[in-house]
């Protein structure tokens, strides 16, 4: 049996810019980029056990730290936050679940809290957490957000068994027993309209 190989043919670019229209025409999708974020500030936040905060749109700090019997409320809104260490223990409460919420990050992130909101779908749709750094993601606890971090590797699912969002990592580890839910980032807008009186 003879086999033929062709070696591929290799042609000059006689015109780049044509080229590059027609790749793009081909593959019509970008690669992923890092929106702007701003400083995460220079303030140390820690709850210890049976104390809470709630996060407010325009936050910034530089560390947040909850610890075992910790509450974090999170209202709508844009917060930017250097690192994130949420211990077993903790809980989080999203106030109007659905709605924007976007923490930006830029450093490390242990999220090992349990999400107090009995609808983690309708959390999913409203909440995505952009990572800016490069340091590894462990998400151990309940999950339930899009997760934006194309410089980062995410280990998900170690202690729950269910996620509920979309991720996107540079490499995403998903534990072998975890059952994901693809629940896109599709916020409520606020409906309220203000009316005059008469």
């Amino acid at each position: 049996m003879n086999m033929v190989i062709h070696e591929p043919t290799i042609r000059k670019l006689t015109n780049p810019k044509a080229f590059i229209l027609q790749l793009k025409t081909l593959w019509p999708h970008r690669v992923a980029e890092l929106p702007a974020m701003q400083s995460a500030g220079l303030v140390t936040k820690e709850i210890a056990n049976n104390e809470s905060y709630t996060l407010k749109d325009g936050d910034r700090f530089q560390t947040l730290k909850v610890s075992p019997g910790g509450t974090l409320f999170v209202e709508p809104g844009e917060i930017s936050i250097g690192n994130i260490q949420l211990e077993s223990g903790s809980k989080v409460l999203f106030i109007n679940p659905g709605m924007q919420t976007i923490l930006h990050l830029h450093g490390g992130v242990i999220w090992r809290a349990r999400t107090l909101n009995d609808d983690l779908e309708k959390v999913a749709k409203g909440f995505k957490l952009i990572q800016h750094g490069s340091e590894t993601m462990t998400v151990e606890g309940m999950w339930a957000d899009t997760i934006f971090a194309p410089n980062v590797d995410l280990v998900l699912g170690q202690s729950s068994k269910k996620l509920y969002g979309r991720f996107l990592g540079k490499n995403v580890t998903v534990h072998q027993y975890t059952q994901v839910y693809g629940i896109p980032f599709v916020p409520e807008m606020n409906t309220a309209i203000a009316r005059r009186g008469r």
